[in-house]
């Protein structure tokens, strides 16, 4: 095993923390602003959000849907309001759990922002507000759950390690025996145990509550994709993981992605087809877009190819420059024939 240096492994930590919140931060709050969220409605989330503050310019749900704006869509002036509205809330009620889960996520989205180097100066902010969100609230699966992601990702340096992941998980079984199986399925990953985390995942009963459905779909997608990602891929495996996490959170369009993803790259190409367009019926979404378009070009479709590559490069600030820059050399060779 080699030694990576502590500034090394801050700087991956920065990167990978900031990432893995992001993730985290697209999860339960009311069940309107849910809907508004998932159909990516701004409109109703900022016209309503103004309804609330006008009635009460401290109202936390408003609050928090200021700081979920800032992340899911967010800029710099989004994000600046991001923080400000939870920091405002701490201030009228620093004993609210909701608020420090939130900040920390904030302060994630800022750690990406600022760099790899320059991130790691929020390690300190991030843990702090998620061990006070846990302390508040120590059944949150949310709350244990991101607090969890730092531990794992964060060296000892920055106040991480395992170690205090399996200590949480641990105080969690004491409370939720029945939903800490998701937070040990979060370590089987991190510790690639697949089979281990295959196994608690597929074995979950499931829950009504909202929290911890958005969880067990955000371990569904990790499991999935690191079957994928293998040297050799795990192809089947991953198609078996998406599958049944598709049946169970049939409006989720990731886990079509998968499917997609999984039938491209064993050359089922009509298959794949069949899933990016169904990924694209519940969310339109540049990634599907961009594999839709390889895999009509596969089927000698060069109009439907086209139509898709176009729809990609709608979403410049959405995709990675290599995808935008393959799109448009693609369009040029099709706009040709």
């Amino acid at each position: 095993m080699s030694f990576k240096p502590p500034l090394i492994r801050l700087v991956g930590f920065a990167a990978l923390l900031s990432c893995a919140l992001l993730a985290g931060g697209a999860s339960a709050q009311t069940p309107q602003f849910d809907a508004w969220f998932e159909a990516e409605d701004v409109v109703a989330v900022e016209r309503e959000v103004a309804r609330l503050h006008q009635a009460n310019a401290d109202d936390p749900v408003a609050l928090i849907a200021t700081a979920r704006l800032g992340l899911s869509h967010h800029d710099d002036s989004r994000m600046a309001a991001g923080i400000e509205a939870m920091e405002r809330c701490l201030r009228r009620n620093d004993a609210d759990a909701r608020c420090h889960l939130w900040l920390g996520r904030c302060y994630g989205r800022k750690a990406l922002d600022a760099g790899m180097v320059a991130g790691v100066r929020y390690a300190g902010r991030i843990r702090m507000h998620f061990e006070r969100a846990v302390a508040l609230d120590p059944e949150s699966i949310e709350a244990r759950f991101d607090l969890n992601q730092f531990y794992i990702l964060a060296p000892s340096i920055a106040g991480g390690g395992k170690a205090k992941a399996r200590e949480n998980n641990a105080a969690f079984a004491t409370l939720r025996p029945a939903l800490a199986t998701l937070l040990h399925a979060q370590l089987d990953i991190a510790e690639e145990r697949l089979a281990e985390a295959d196994r608690r995942l597929l074995g979950f009963a499931g829950s009504d509550d909202r929290g911890v459905s958005a969880v067990w779909q955000g371990q569904f997608e990790s499991l999935g994709f690191l079957y994928f990602s293998r040297k050799p891929p795990r192809l089947d495996d991953a198609r078996r993981v998406f599958a049944a996490a598709a049946e169970r959170f049939p409006r989720n369009e990731l886990f079509r992605r998968g499917l997609g993803r999984v039938a491209q790259e064993q050359g089922r190409f009509d298959e794949a087809a069949r899933h990016f367009e169904q990924a694209l019926a519940i969310k339109a979404q540049p990634g599907a877009h961009y594999r839709l378009a390889q895999v009509a070009e596969k089927l000698g479709d060069t109009a439907r190819a086209i139509t898709h590559y176009e729809k990609t490069l709608r979403f410049p600030r959405d995709m990675p420059a290599a995808v935008l820059r393959d799109s448009s050399e693609r369009l040029r060779v099709l706009q040709k024939l």
